[in-house]
Formats: C-alpha cells, sequence, structure tokens
C-alpha cells in the first residue's frame, strides 16, 4: 500500500513541478506590471497558496500522511484553496466546463488537486481515528 501511495505522490509531483514554474513566471510578470486592485491581490495570493500546497506535496515525501499531520493537512488545504481561487477568479475560462472536459491535458492539470485532495481525506481520516482511539483510552 505504501508504494502504490509514493507512486501517486510522485505522479501528482510531476505536473504539479510544471505547474508551479508557471506560478512563478505568473508571479514575475504579475511583480513587473503591479497595481494596487483587487483583481492583481487575488491572483497574487492564489498563486502563494499554490506554492503552499506543493511544499505541502513535496512535505509528503518524507512519512507520507503519517507524520507532521496538521502542518501537511494545512499545506495541502492553502494548495486547494489557491487551485480554486485562481480557477473561479483569475482564469479566462469556464470553471466547470474545464472540471468536465476528460482530454489527457486537462487530466494533467487535475491530477495534483486530486492527490492532494486524496491525501488531505487520509490525513483527516488518520487525524480522526487517532482522536477516537485516544478517548476511548481515557474511557477505560
Amino acid at each position: 500500500m505504501k508504494q502504490i501511495l509514493y507512486v501517486i505522490l510522485i505522479s501528482g509531483l510531476i505536473p504539479a513541478t510544471w505547474l508551479l514554474g508557471l506560478t512563478f513566471i505568473g508571479i514575475y510578470f504579475a511583480i513587473s506590471d503591479a497595481e494596487l486592485s483587487l483583481d492583481y491581490l487575488i491572483a497574487i495570493s492564489s498563486m502563494i497558496l499554490g506554492i503552499c500546497g506543493y511544499v505541502g506535496l513535496l512535505m509528503l515525501l518524507k512519512g507520507l500522511h503519517k507524520s507532521r499531520q496538521i502542518r501537511k493537512l494545512i499545506l495541502l488545504m492553502c494548495g486547494i484553496t489557491g487551485f480554486l481561487i485562481f480557477m473561479l477568479f483569475v482564469s479566462p475560462r469556464n470553471f466547470t466546463e474545464w472540471l468536465m472536459e476528460y482530454d489527457f491535458e486537462s487530466i494533467i492539470g487535475k491530477w495534483p488537486l486530486i492527490v492532494g485532495l486524496t491525501f488531505s481525506v487520509l490525513i483527516i481520516n488518520d487525524l480522526i481515528k487517532n482522536k477516537t482511539l485516544a478517548n476511548k483510552g481515557y474511557n477505560l
């Protein structure tokens, strides 16, 4: 099971690295055209949250979802939030239309999001399981 999770994680990190490169290019051009507007702040904040999500995916390489759970969960949720903010407010494409596409290119863009959601659910399940085990221990 552990090997399967590592394969899923690495397969999500590859397109996430490509998206990280696009994020750095976007930040570079956004800083050179800096303006103080709500759209600009939303775009920059979504990119920064996306970088946090990438760091969360990288942190999963050490210990998967079994160690530093809260920190990894927060970073993964930041990445998912940044992705959703970018797709809903910044992207020129319709988010629901893009979400329903089934071509190969859209799957590459969706895969890091799917991996982040998968590991977030695993972390939440572990936290709930540990909390219920701890509560049962105190009742004895």
